[in-house]
């Protein structure tokens, strides 16, 4: 065998090692500007398995491919999706930067980019179709295709209502409440999912404007116009968890507002919980002004008997 096929041999392993990584992750690009939580799901239903974390970037490793990718995680969300080496995950090969040394030389990047890089508009559709958001009519073409194709991604995800023990195991991780041994894989899928969404969720008591939009969605308040995007972040968390939850929050509608924040604020001092922790979640008329409120303060929850001018008559826990 002559030295230049020789060199050139080894050129093409080269380039096989390169393109490999940044092949599967353009595959993986319809994943970008997702919750993390469905991300995580989707790789997983996809052959990946999450090696390591560093930082903001996690590192997954699919074995029937050979190939590992980088994903970066910003405010509960996929930023960006890009090829990694193999020993990024764990299993040997060369560095990232000659993966990516070489990809620049070749041109590779700049090729596959072109397919994800589809301008805001179209990532703004594209995130409203796929988390059930309202169609945006100012929009342009660009937002229109994003919708249909974020619309098109969300039929094609199970749906957690109809699978009754991914939605279980989900609110069990997002809740903190402990893992069912019992449970299957699409509980255990669930599970994952919910605690990696309650890992990502923003503090609501670091940020009122997000806190604020939050309860207003969630209890079907109208939406504030003057909110910032953080309060417009946290009113469409909050339509969203509205939409799976299948207590009764409609009754909250009725109450008065001073009734909902004395109770939140007796929740708070008598389970020791920082100030604006307690939420209400469900209501009952009594009667003659009074009312019957279930208060969720972290994991636990209490009932608070309270008049329609805020006056807390007794908090039980149960």
């Amino acid at each position: 065998m002559t030295k230049r096929m020789t060199k050139g041999i080894a050129t093409l392993a080269l380039m096989a090692t390169v393109f490999a990584p940044i092949a599967a992750a353009a595959q993986e690009n319809d994943l970008q500007g997702i919750r993390s939580s469905r991300g995580d799901s989707e790789l997983r239903q996809r052959g990946y398995k999450l090696e390591k974390t560093s930082g903001d970037s996690q590192f997954w490793w699919n074995s029937r491919t050979d190939t590992c990718i980088r994903v970066k995680v910003w405010r509960g969300r996929y930023e960006a999706i890009s090829g990694a080496s193999k020993s990024d995950c764990g299993k040997g090969g060369p560095s990232a930067g000659v993966v990516v040394g070489a990809a620049v030389a070749i041109g590779l990047i700049a090729a596959l980019a072109s397919k994800k890089d589809k301008g805001p508009d179209y990532k703004r559709g594209y995130d409203d179709g796929l988390n059930g958001n309202p169609y945006d009519r100012r929009g342009n073409d660009r937002y229109r295709e994003g919708y249909q194709a974020g619309e098109a991604e969300a039929r094609k995800r199970p749906d957690p209502q109809r699978d009754p023990e991914y939605k279980r195991g989900y609110d069990d991780g997002l809740y903190g409440r402990a893992y069912d041994r019992r449970g299957n894989d699409r509980y255990r899928e669930g599970y994952q999912a919910g605690e990696t969404e309650a890992r990502n969720r923003p503090d609501p008591q670091r940020d009122p404007e997000y806190k604020r939009g939050y309860e207003d969605g969630l209890y079907g308040q109208t939406y504030d116009r003057r909110g910032n995007d953080r309060y417009r972040e946290g009113y469409q968390a909050g339509e969203a968890e509205a939409r799976n939850r299948p207590d009764d929050r409609g009754s909250l509608r009725n109450v008065p507002q001073v009734a909902r924040d004395a109770c939140a604020r007796r929740a708070d001092d008598d389970l020791n919980a920082r100030r604006g922790t307690s939420v209400p979640v469900s209501a009952r008329d009594l009667g003659r002004g009074n009312w019957e409120l279930v208060v969720e303060t972290d994991r636990e929850r209490s009932r608070c008997t309270v008049d329609s001018r805020g006056y807390v008559r007794g908090l039980t826990a149960y």
